[in-house]
């Protein structure tokens, strides 16, 4: 049986019992509420009263959560810290990296062997230049530059200055200055080096295998550009690596003249001479310029020299 309200006052007591199914609030019977502060540290409750009260460190309420009085700092950001202790977003799997500059990209392996400064190609610098050297030109830090690269809206490409605007992760092709996702008619491919070594005190003739080369191509090695560039097929480039390079294994790009551009990482290693001798000496090592003309000159010495003892 249902309990009738009671409509007097007794000392130390309560001034009525609410029916069932009715909560009393504020002196009022009404119909009963589940407050609702699952995951709130404030805010409503939904039944007329708070889940709680901020802190001083942290005074405002924004959506059940005590945060400090910020404005949140998201403009041209995909993802990353908001400045107030928040995210800008969170990346998608197909693009699960925040890189520096709060844009969600596919997990990449930066590229800056023989660069100073410019794109590291995942979206980040190889570095910055400093006052004394602060133009950042084909990846290196140089006074004045001589040309302006033309970059504008471009992923990929010829930067007009005889350097590239960025290249193409594995899977993509750079068409007409975007990185487009499969290949496209035209598409260059690096496939390999060879030889894909060579001591840095010497030039190193290189062969350079794959697809899609044009006349009039250019070839960079890092920020290096190749000399003697001679594009054989559209299957085969022969250069020559220059000397004084840094040690390290570096990223060669193909340039061909329409724009289009293919690149193999880690294509060649500088390494430095061996101990207590040159690149010439009896380690073995790829065949240079310069020791080329070096074992010719000593074969000719040879046979004159042998030919003089059989007369004498």
């Amino acid at each position: 049986m249902h309990q009738q309200r009671v409509r007097f006052r007794r000392l130390g007591g309560t001034c009525g019992t609410c029916l069932e199914g009715e909560a009393c609030s504020l002196g009022q019977c009404g119909p009963a509420c589940e407050p609702d502060c699952l995951g709130k540290e404030c805010g409503d409750d939904g039944c007329g009263s708070e889940c709680g009260t901020c802190p001083n460190a942290a005074p405002v309420c924004d959506q059940g959560i005590c945060k400090a009085d910020c404005d949140p700092d998201c403009d041209g950001k995909e993802c990353g810290d908001d400045g107030c202790g928040g995210d800008c977003g969170t990346c998608p799997g197909a693009a699960p990296v925040c890189n520096d500059s709060f844009m969600c990209v596919k997990d990449c392996e930066p590229v800056c062997d023989g660069k100073e400064c410019g794109d590291d190609g995942c979206g980040s610098d190889c570095g910055t230049c400093p006052a004394a050297v602060p133009v950042c030109q084909a990846g290196l830090c140089v006074e004045e530059a001589s040309c302006v690269p033309a970059c504008d809206g471009k992923q990929c490409g010829d930067d007009g200055c005889n350097g590239v605007c960025g290249t193409c992760e594995t899977g993509f092709t750079c068409d007409e200055g975007t990185c487009q996702e499969g290949t496209v008619e035209g598409d260059v491919v690096v496939s390999a080096v060879s030889p894909d070594w060579g001591y840095n005190d010497a030039e190193t003739e290189v062969s350079i295998t794959g697809s899609g080369f044009k006349s009039g191509a250019s070839v960079k090695l890092g920020a290096a550009n190749l000399s003697q560039v001679v594009v054989v097929s559209d299957g085969l480039i022969t250069a020559v690596v220059p000397s004084s390079l840094e040690e390290g294994a570096y990223m060669l790009v193909v340039v061909n003249s329409d724009g289009t551009t293919g690149s193999l990482v880690d294509a060649f290693e500088v390494r430095l001479p061996v101990s207590g001798g040159t690149s010439g000496s009896c380690a073995a090592g790829p065949v240079t310029a310069t020791t080329g003309l070096a074992v010719l000159a000593a074969l000719l010495l040879a046979a004159l020299l042998w030919g003089r003892r059989i007369r004498g």
